[in-house]
């Protein structure tokens, strides 16, 4: 499973043309200071690929939670 979209979604999903997190986050980020820190903590993840897995364990849950609210905001202020 790929780490950028959650389970069941974006590039996990199982229907073709979902589209991937990161590139929702990325349109979004001018607007969304909740994208660009998901994406900052998307970066962060990239960089440890040395680290030990406490570390990468920890940033992959950090971008994970910043993911998550991000995508909640876009999904809440579409729906405005």
């Amino acid at each position: 499973m790929r780490s950028c979209c959650p389970p069941g979604r974006g590039c996990n999903s199982h229907e073709a043309g979902q589209t991937c997190a990161l590139e929702l986050l990325t349109h979004a980020a001018e607007d969304s200071e909740e994208a660009r820190l998901a994406l900052e903590r998307w970066a962060a993840l990239q960089s440890c690929r040395g680290a030990g897995a406490g570390e990468r364990r920890f940033r992959q849950r950090g971008y994970e939670r910043a993911r998550d609210r991000a995508l909640i905001g876009l999904a809440l202020s579409s729906a405005a």
